[in-house]
């Protein structure tokens, strides 16, 4: 699938899930790096107010989030597939930055 149809899709699909307030002021970078797509990585950036997918490698991530494919990280972000219940069966793992955690110590 064409880069630019996965982050028109993904977009259109988290619209109306998007939770405004939910997040940080600041950004936070989620970069996905999918297993069965080695050479097609995206991010999403994302604050209390907005949210935006880019394709590409972003250089300074909150979190990378290492999942089989684009379909099932689409499926977690939605809600269609349990999060908790994907992470616990090794459906995905999750690296999170060393300044994150030193920023936050407690959150993880």
């Amino acid at each position: 699938m064409d880069i630019d149809l996965i982050v028109t899709t993904w977009q259109t699909a988290l619209n109306d899930r998007f939770r405004s307030g939910f997040l940080p002021i600041e950004d936070t970078i989620f970069q996905f790096q999918f297993e069965h797509q080695p050479n097609v990585p995206l991010y999403l950036t994302a604050n209390q107010q907005t949210f935006a997918l880019a394709p590409g490698t972003h250089p300074t991530p909150t979190l990378t989030l290492f999942v089989r494919d684009q379909t099932t990280m689409l499926r977690l972000l939605t809600g269609e597939e349990d999060g908790m219940a994907a992470f616990m069966a090794g459906t995905y793992r999750v690296r999170v930055s060393a300044t994150c955690l030193a920023a936050n110590p407690t959150s993880y």
